[in-house]
């Protein structure tokens, strides 16, 4: 992937716009200019403007904003294309759930982004792993995540990573440069990467990549996930079953144009 120089009023509003969640609502000016460390000057124009092109909803009574209309019609877009090829990406995913008593996952791929848009459990043994849908990764402790690495981040962008992106979650966490690059270039390697119990402990996932039809593109990735020991015992059957079911998904994911 080619190093891109971004924008920085752009990054700003960005920024701005990130602030907003499922805890945060709606927020006052200052409560963005704080959260984005923002002077409030810089930050009141910045939020005027997304408030003037509609991302940005305003209420006068208690003097808060809150995301806008605006990404109601532009997600209604998305979610109409990407109908098109649901039912076979659930169709797969819930296959290999049903199959192997896992949870199974489809990730999509833009740029360093990796996100999870749908997932299938199967409890029949009366416990489950759960990959919540509609959330990004983090890159560094998912198979998904470090599949996106591999295939989408420059050298550039690895040798600029802060010291706070290697935020150790357990023992098995990498939490160096080198050995996330040695990492990432066994997984272009083997074609398929493993998350092992560096996000949770006693937790496993493999994900293989989905690319474009000329295979220069990491579109999305599907995976596995569950307890460790079980998957080690059935991780070759169900790679095989994920390059498979992998191939499907591009085929659809192609004919769509996405």
């Amino acid at each position: 992937m080619e190093t891109i120089k971004t924008i920085q009023a752009l990054d700003r509003a960005i920024a701005i716009l990130n602030c907003f969640s499922n805890e945060n609502f709606s927020l006052t000016l200052n409560e963005i200019s704080e959260m984005t460390n923002l002077n409030i000057s810089t930050c009141r124009g910045l939020v005027k403007t997304l408030y003037f092109h509609g991302l940005l909803q305003y209420n006068e009574d208690n003097k808060k904003y809150k995301l806008g209309l605006y990404f109601l019609h532009k997600s209604s877009i998305l979610l109409s294309k990407n109908s098109l090829y649901n039912y076979t990406i659930q169709k797969s995913v819930k296959n290999i759930s049903d199959k192997y008593n896992l949870t199974s996952s489809f990730q999509l791929i833009e740029n360093l982004n990796c996100y999870t848009i749908y997932s299938s459990s199967n409890n029949s043994k009366g416990y489950e792993i759960q990959v919540q849908e509609n959330t990004f990764l983090p890159l560094l402790v998912t198979a998904s995540g470090k599949l996106t690495l591999a295939y989408n981040a420059s050298e550039e962008y690895l040798n600029n990573l802060s010291n706070n992106f290697f935020n150790k979650y357990t023992d098995k966490t990498i939490v160096s440069l080198d050995d996330l690059k040695k990492e990432l270039k066994k997984i272009k390697s083997l074609k398929y990467s493993i998350e092992d119990q560096e996000y949770q402990l006693g937790v496993r996932g493999i994900a293989v990549p989905i690319f474009s039809k000329d295979n220069t593109k990491l579109l999305a990735t599907i995976s596995v996930t569950s307890f460790s020991e079980y998957l080690e015992k059935i991780k070759n059957e169900v790679i095989e079953d994920l390059v498979e079911s992998a191939e499907m998904i591009k085929n659809s994911l192609v004919n769509n144009s996405i």
